[in-house]
């Protein structure tokens, strides 16, 4: 019962929620909203307090949580793995459980370099989220910590602590970011103060005002609060190495006597290339090309812009796409990964008739590295013409999926087609 009362004082602090847009494997279901009588039995957690509240120490319990990256600030990718060290390390002080930050870093890796736990190619490259869902949360993941930097009239650290699918607590703290960032953060995370918000519900419980450092003028602070990007010359690199429709966020350092060093930067305010080859890639054209003469420079290189709509040869708009794999995705089924999955359109250039929206459906069964062996459209209503479905099937073909994990559970696909009138 004691420890019961206990999440329930956790799910209470974080309102109703919506369910995550990705369904996460072997997680419980989402906890139902506590009536007036528990509420009422359980005191609230105090908000005034320093330190994590012993009410969230117990509501977590052993369960596992891992580091985020901490990406507000320009860090270079080992600065962000001693920041998610310093953040275990006080944590694990606290008494939350947590999981090695190489150990879930390697995983994620794994995923952008689209190999299985034994090197061998396996499935797509994957995203950061993606990644988690599939080789992080079966190591054992059941929440996380998120800190990120704010810096508005005064700086702050924020930190989010979540338990998947049952909510998230909001801790926070002033944050000098003029000082060496690693003695900022080790020196505040003690300080963090609870939000509060414990007897509310819904966006009344987002983090509430503390009194910040402030931001002295003119100094060389860490904060990415302006856009520290420019764009390069190796931005015409970007098809030959593969890139697609995502902007490639590089980080350059320059040595002393010159040498250039180029790794994948920080963006937190960009959804960039997550591929390791293709960032790969276009490090060593960006090495080549760029002559930074900061110690530290950033280049975000942006995808080729979008020439619009594909048209069928009557000059008629083609609104055609594929959903299914990364969201509305049903619990249990595969996910799977078709970049620039809009181009199925171009299966539809033959049409001559204005075509209202219609979809269809398709199954899609994988082999043990992530690939489509047979697809299997359901078009009872005879939307698709001949040319049109062996044009869809092939396309079909070419998805994967994340490296299956002892079998493949059938990928599901909805089709859908409009064809307007030009205007």
């Amino acid at each position: 019962m004691r420890r019961t009362a206990l999440l329930l004082v956790l799910t209470a602090a974080c309102g109703s929620k919506a369910p995550p847009t990705r369904d996460l494997p072997t997680l419980s279901p989402d906890s139902p909203r506590p009536d007036a009588a528990v509420e009422s039995a359980v005191p609230a957690a105090p908000t005034a307090s320093t330190g994590l509240t012993p009410q969230l120490i117990a509501a977590v319990g052993g369960r596992q949580l891992f580091v985020e990256e901490l990406g507000s600030l320009r860090l270079s990718s080992a600065e962000r793995r001693r920041a998610q060290q310093i953040i275990a390390d006080w944590a694990t002080k606290e008494g939350i459980t947590m999981m090695s930050p190489e150990l879930v870093e390697g995983a994620i890796a794994r995923g952008a370099n689209a190999t299985d736990a034994t090197g061998k190619s396996c499935g797509p490259p994957l995203d950061r989220a993606y990644s988690i869902e599939r080789w992080v949360v079966p190591m054992g993941a059941e929440g996380s910590i998120l800190a990120r930097i704010d810096c508005e009239a005064t700086c702050t650290i924020q930190l989010e602590i979540k338990l998947f699918a049952m909510g998230t607590e909001f801790y926070s703290a002033a944050f000098d970011p003029g000082q060496p960032w690693d003695q900022e953060l080790a020196k505040r995370l003690p300080t963090v103060v609870d939000n509060g918000g414990h007897e509310r519900f819904g966006h009344a419980n987002n983090p509430v005002a503390v009194a910040g450092a402030t931001r002295k003028p003119g100094t060389a602070d860490w904060y990415l609060e302006d856009d520290a990007f420019v764009e390069g010359k190796a931005a015409g690199e970007m098809k030959r190495c593969g890139a697609s429709d995502r902007p490639v966020a590089l980080m350059l350092d320059k040595a002393e006597t010159g040498a250039l060093t180029c790794e994948t930067a920080g963006a937190p305010r960009y959804v960039t290339e997550y591929d390791a080859k293709v960032n790969a890639c276009m490090c060593a054209a960006a090495v080549k090309l760029e002559k930074p003469t900061a110690k530290r420079s950033y280049f975000l290189y942006r995808g080729p812009a979008s020439a619009g709509p594909e048209v069928t040869k009557t000059g008629k708009p083609i609104s055609a796409m594929l959903i299914g794999g990364n969201e509305f995705r049903p619990r249990g089924s595969s996910p799977w990964i078709l970049r620039g999955s809009d181009s199925v359109a171009s299966c539809f250039v033959g049409r001559t008739d204005v075509t209202k929206y219609d979809e269809v459906s398709a199954t899609l069964d994988f082999d043990a590295n992530g690939a489509v062996t047979k697809a299997t459209i359901g078009d009872l209503k005879g939307m698709l013409k001949p040319d049109e479905r062996a044009c869809v099937t092939k396309r079909l073909l070419t998805i994967k999926t994340p490296c299956p994990d002892r079998f493949a559970a059938p990928g599901q696909v909805r089709i859908t087609l409009e064809i307007r009138e030009k205007t």
